[in-house]
């Protein structure tokens, strides 16, 4: 056992000056993505049971994102919908209202993730996802403009990418009213209102989200953020084919 112990410690050293041999770098970077990758995958799955548990998860994920190849943002989006379905079975704690507000919420960190992940994917040069944003968007009510602080896809606001993803993939006109951005906008602004303006907003038929709470369900919020995570996943492997 000793003897082994020395053995894998001669072969560290040989493989850390290896790494700091210039012109090695790649072979530092390679290191770094298997290691780290298995790390994450352990990491994660570790997360996913602790949330489970803590949480007294008994459903399941209503949405598994295997085709996306970040670990840790499959991770995040994952544990998002676990918290989301939880909300939404959550019976003896919280009311329909706050149950339904959660819902949205977690189901909004997921969309603005996936959109993230989506555009960093497809377009890897900043300047090109800047040049589409903003001719998506020029005959919008608010039209985006950069600028030029903006540094990655992150840096871009969010409702501005809904409405570029939405005009390209589900584009609402007389022939085909699809409702898909006006769904997320509201979704986006559920998030910004917080769980007691909602309550209030509920009960007001003046108010501007009134018909978002008469018309959307648990069901319906599920549904839009399958229609969006498959369009994502259908274009992602349309690009790995190319």
């Amino acid at each position: 056992m000793g003897q082994d112990k020395e053995q894998l410690n001669k072969l560290l050293d040989f493989i850390d000056s290896l790494a700091k041999t210039k012109g090695n770098e790649w072979f530092v970077e390679e290191l770094r993505k298997r290691f780290d990758s298995e790390a994450n995958v352990q990491t994660a799955t570790q997360d996913i049971r602790f949330i489970r548990e803590a949480l007294q998860i008994k459903g399941d994920n209503s949405l598994h994102y295997n085709y996306i190849s970040n670990v840790s943002l499959r991770n995040q989006l994952l544990v998002d919908n676990l918290r989301m379905e939880n909300n939404a079975l959550d019976f003896q704690t919280i009311d329909e209202t706050e149950r339904f507000y959660h819902f949205c919420v977690n189901a909004f960190y997921q969309i603005e993730n996936l959109l993230n992940y989506y555009y960093y994917i497809t377009y890897p040069d900043l300047e090109d996802l800047l040049n589409h944003i903003e001719k998506k968007t020029e005959t919008s009510k608010y039209p985006y403009k950069r600028n030029g602080k903006e540094q990655n896809v992150g840096d871009i606001v969010v409702e501005k990418k809904m409405y570029a993803f939405c005009e390209e993939f589900f584009p609402y006109t007389p022939e085909n009213m699809d409702f898909t951005f006006k769904t997320l906008s509201e979704l986006r602004q559920v998030r910004n209102e917080g769980l007691h303006r909602c309550d209030v907003i509920k009960k007001d038929k003046n108010e501007k989200l009134y018909n978002f709470f008469k018309y959307q369900s648990f069901n319906s919020i599920r549904i839009l953020l399958k229609k969006v995570s498959a369009k994502i996943e259908e274009e992602i492997n349309k690009n790995q084919e190319r």
